[in-house]
């Protein structure tokens, strides 16, 4: 160490121009500047290599232990004090040529300015009197100002007021600064040494803050460096930057309205079929977070798309409402039909009660409006109209209610009583027409007339029918009768038809539409059909408890056989003697209802 000469200032302080060696030094921590730049120091190198290093650019110091900023936090008026020297150097001002210097022939001669007697505010302040700046002079980045200022206040303890008195700058500058210190993040710091992106730029962004929430969507630091990516890119003025974050923050006030206006808890709802009943889960969610992640998703940047996002929700919440709705009013319409099922559970029950399979005695044709009940079938076993008296030697006279009629006759007599059937038959249930040559062809056509879809037209062969003489011989012998099954539309095809059962009475095959049963007579009837051809019918389309009508009752078949299986038999019979007899036949079938 070699002593150019001394300056003293006052009686405390003083300045000592040394020559020393570049190992000897460190920066100190008063150094404002943080970062430096290879090219810039390797430039500096250059030039001390060719011109030495002049005294006019000697570094400014205090001696190593000479005063410690962490013991001196007392008053901006202390003095360091002098105290055995260590032989080191805390360089202050000059850090840029202390590293360069390093790289030069004159590292073991460098001028240093000893500063004894100050304080550490006065180290704070003179740092930046240094006269590096002339024309190979590299500004300290802004950034580093702001670390400084932030390690002055976080390791030395400092206030802002301290710092600003030491720095000779406001307090407001001082408070900014750390601010954007503490705010920035480090991304957009690298930016500003690079000259586009400024302090000032840096200030505007401070104006902008994204709440948590939205974090899916947009964070501070994200908005904020996007914008500083766009101000570089742009070559954004302030004036332009103020203006995007004016229109940012438009954008977050909206976000932030429509957020608070969204319920922070919501049901979405599932209607599962559990057991063949529909049922309604809750399930719990928040509309908020939802709009937050739509945000995100179509990656929002303008208020029209915020407000769209916010439609979008509230579009679904409304949604839920109407699905929940409509829910109700199923599950409403549900009970209502169960509440009719039990009504017309109960009418069954009631007409089991009241008719026990007993017939009805009276006009079809009045009584059918009255009825109150739907059948699951209807066998119609009406008049043929086939009895001419004396002119036809095959069929003998049945009575008046079987006179021939004309085709027009019959069509229309069909008709009006296939409407009142129609009136009592439910929508899947299946109805029975039987008939000959003589009136068959009458039924088709009212069948079609109104709707009807024809299923099957059954030939019922009857084997045992003995040949009789015939008027001039001219005939073949009738041995048949026609059934004509159908149903209310060709629309509706959920009709009943047990082919399981129906495959169980001819050993596993389906049944053909001929079917051979014999004739038997257990009355005097003179259109009884046998039991074996109404079973058939019952059971092919019915179930037990269900209801099989029918309005020409007769010798009382159909009620009998309902009876045995286990239906309802609403039937209906003009012939009072008829009704008496069916009374009586069915007494015998010792039966009940399960």
């Amino acid at each position: 160490m070699a002593v150019q000469f001394e300056l003293p200032l006052s009686d405390v302080k003083k300045k000592t121009l040394l020559w020393v060696k570049a190992d000897d030094c460190v920066i100190s921590r008063f150094n404002t500047r943080k970062s430096r730049n290879p090219d810039d120091i390797n430039a500096l190198a250059q030039r001390i290599e060719r011109n030495g290093f002049e005294v006019t650019r000697a570094l400014w110091a205090y001696a190593e232990n000479h005063q410690s900023p962490i013991d001196n936090q007392q008053s901006s008026g202390e003095s360091g004090g002098t105290t055995a020297f260590k032989g080191g150097y805390e360089v202050f001002a000059g850090g840029n040529r202390l590293e360069a210097v390093h790289l030069t022939q004159y590292k073991d001669n460098v001028p240093i300015w000893l500063h004894e007697g100050f304080t550490v505010e006065d180290y704070a302040r003179l740092e930046q009197e240094d006269n590096e700046n002339d024309e190979y002079h590299v500004k300290v980045s802004v950034v580093d100002a702001w670390r400084e200022y932030a390690r002055l206040r976080d390791e030395e303890g400092w206030t802002q007021e301290r710092i600003a008195q030491a720095k000779g700058i406001s307090q407001k500058t001082v408070s900014i600064r750390l601010g954007l210190h503490d705010k920035i993040p480090q991304e957009i710091k690298n930016f500003i040494p690079q000259g586009i992106f400024t302090e000032k730029h840096s200030e505007i962004l401070l104006n902008l803050e994204v709440e948590v929430y939205f974090s899916p969507w947009l964070s501070t630091e994200s908005l904020w460096l996007n914008l500083a990516q766009k101000a570089i890119k742009d070559k954004l003025s302030v004036a332009q930057l103020t203006k995007e974050v004016t229109r940012w923050r438009k954008i977050l006030e909206k976000a932030n309205s429509n957020y608070e206006k969204l319920p922070a808890k919501a049901k979405h709802y599932v209607f599962p079929q559990e057991g063949g009943v529909e049922a309604c889960v809750e399930q719990e969610y928040n509309p908020r977070d939802d709009f937050v992640l739509l945000l995100a998703k179509v990656n929002v940047n303008s208020q029209d798309k915020v407000e769209q996002a916010f439609s979008t929700i509230t579009k679904r919440l409304n949604e839920e409402s109407k699905a929940l709705e409509a829910y109700l009013r199923r599950k409403a319409d549900a009970e209502e039909r169960e509440r009719q099922r039990r009504e017309k559970e109960q009418e069954l029950y009631e007409l089991r009660l009241r008719y026990a399979n007993l017939p009805i005695c009276g006009d079809a044709f009045k009584l059918l409006p009255t009825l109150t009940c739907e059948a699951n079938t209807i066998i119609l076993d009406p008049p043929y109209f086939t009895s001419v008296g004396e002119t036809n030697n095959f069929v003998k006279d049945k009575g008046d209610w079987d006179q021939e009629l004309s085709p027009i006759e019959q069509e229309d007599y069909y008709f009006k009583l296939l409407s009142l059937c129609r009136e009592r038959l439910k929508d899947n249930g299946t109805l029975w027409c039987f008939g000959t040559y003589h009136n068959i062809f009458a039924f088709g056509q009212a069948l079609r007339k109104l709707g009807f879809y024809i299923l099957n037209m059954i030939t019922w062969a009857k084997p045992n029918v003995k040949p009789v003489n015939l008027m001039n011989d001219t005939k073949f012998v009738p041995s048949s009768e026609f059934i004509i099954w159908a149903r209310k539309s060709a629309t509706i095809s959920n009709h009943c038809y047990n082919f399981e059962v129906i495959k169980s009475l001819n050993n596993g095959d389906n049944l053909w539409d001929v079917w051979q049963l014999s004739t038997e007579r257990k009355t005097e009837h003179p259109t009884e059909k046998p039991e074996k051809l109404i079973e058939l019918i019952v059971l092919a389309c019915t179930n037990k408890g269900d209801i099989v009508l029918d309005p020409f009752l007769g010798s009382g078949t159909t009620a009998v056989v309902s009876k045995q299986l286990q239906r309802v038999c609403i039937g209906i019979e003009l012939d009072k003697k008829w009704c008496e007899a069916i009374e009586h036949r069915l007494d015998e079938v010792n039966v009940n209802f399960e």
